[in-house]
């Protein structure tokens, strides 16, 4: 059994190899908890590592499927991926762009240390929203908020105030679906 494939469905954690250490493995068998029922909706997290031209490997830690290439970083240093409240707000943010909560990656900054704007180029994606990035050497450059902006022809980045102030401000929601029209519509 060579294929290791299927150990993505059993480690659902990040695993982490330090070079250089001896690594010992056992295997004991433990006892299954009993199955979720199938209408128990349970959070999708993924990892995705960074292209090996870069001399130390990053792992992205993210939630969501992101099968329509869509990246959507926050900062909230008080959640893993982002908190219920506005994940109910983001959900209708890409409802109206004709997309779900599954077919996006949610990013929180926090729990992927060291990400620079470049680094986050390198994702597997098309489109990056950024919500509530505040660090302003993050972006290595002045990125105006509510600007689309194109790398290349194919990616756009979307530099936002947080979901939270968002949703509390009808000026910025004007200007957010004024952006996100030109980016998905």
């Amino acid at each position: 059994m060579s294929d290791k494939g299927f150990l993505k469905h059993f480690i659902t954690e990040p695993v982490y190899i330090i070079r250089g250490e001896n690594v010992t493995t056992s295997l004991k068998a433990k006892k299954q908890p009993e199955a979720a029922t199938a209408q128990e909706e349970l959070p999708i997290e993924k990892t995705q590592e960074q292209p090996a031209k870069q001399q130390e490997e990053k792992i992205w830690h993210y939630k969501g499927s992101n099968t329509k290439k869509v990246l959507i970083v926050v900062d909230q240093p008080d959640e893993e991926f982002i908190n219920a409240e506005e994940e109910g707000f983001l959900g209708k943010i890409l409802n109206a762009v004709k997309l779900d909560l599954r077919d996006v990656a949610i990013m929180n900054l926090q729990k992927n240390r060291g990400a620079t704007i470049t680094s986050l180029l390198s994702f597997d994606a098309t489109k990056f929203l950024f919500f509530g990035i505040t660090n302003k050497d993050f972006f290595e450059k002045d990125c105006e908020q509510y600007t689309l902006l194109a790398f290349d022809a194919s990616r756009q980045l979307l530099n936002c105030s947080s979901l939270a102030a968002i949703s509390q401000d009808a000026s910025q929601k004007k200007l957010l679906w004024s952006a996100l029209q030109k980016m998905f519509l």
